[in-house]
């Protein structure tokens, strides 16, 4: 994986796995609104983008083959998505470059994905989820839920602990702030008070962007 590669992903797509649940599985927590889907295909190919997601989940993969063994079950990853200030998009090519991947971690990793959360949807999620089916296999359209509306954060309510499943298998303590928990550690290279996608952050090309390794899970490395 050559650096221009991850030096884009890094500078277009917030994602990354944030630590793991009460019972060990991991969590990984992408932020749309502070992404930039449109510059990273301007950048990368098809191609390229779709083998990164598979890199990505090569690096879960065998966090969770140990961590599996080391607990006597399996673990899986509980993907969450963060929509809050995400803008409208159609961007077809990253979604079939998803699809793409996604596809081959059929077979390649059928065990990994526990639950896909779109959290804090605005009101076109409908119609950008009605397209992105059509390039995702049913097994993973299956496992996506939509959550409710939740308050924004800094108002009243807006606490992670209110959802019954996420109290259960989440320690707030674990999550980070801008998902309603009081985690204060940089999620995926960016602090919670992050904002906006990347040309607002880090102004340039792709590739002077800093460079950062915590897109991955715990103990994993980026290699060239």
């Amino acid at each position: 994986m050559d650096s221009r590669t991850v030096a884009a992903w890094q500078a277009f797509i917030a994602i990354g796995y944030h630590k793991s649940s009460k019972v060990g599985d991991l969590v990984q927590v992408i932020r749309s609104g502070c992404s930039d889907p449109a510059g990273l295909m301007d950048t990368l190919s098809p191609e390229v983008v779709s083998m990164f997601f598979t890199y990505l989940a090569e690096c879960a993969y065998q966090y969770l083959d140990a961590a599996s063994r080391e607990l006597g079950y399996f673990v899986k990853v509980v993907a969450v998505q963060d929509l809050t200030g995400a803008a409208f998009t159609r961007e077809k090519r990253f979604f079939g470059a998803l699809g793409m991947a996604t596809k081959r971690h059929e077979w390649l990793y059928p065990l990994k994905d526990l639950r896909a959360i779109i959290f804090r949807p605005p009101s076109w999620i409908s119609i950008v989820f009605s397209i992105a089916k059509h390039f995702l296999p049913k097994a993973l359209v299956e496992r996506i839920h939509i959550h409710s509306s939740v308050p924004t954060l800094g108002q009243p309510g807006c606490d992670i602990s209110r959802c019954p499943w996420a109290s259960r298998l989440l320690d707030i303590s674990r999550v980070p702030q801008c998902l309603g928990g009081t985690d204060t550690d940089d999620l995926a290279g960016l602090p919670s008070s992050a904002t906006g996608p990347w040309a607002a952050r880090h102004p340039g090309e792709p590739w002077d962007a800093p460079s950062s390794a915590a897109m991955l899970p715990p103990g994993a490395t980026l290699v060239s």
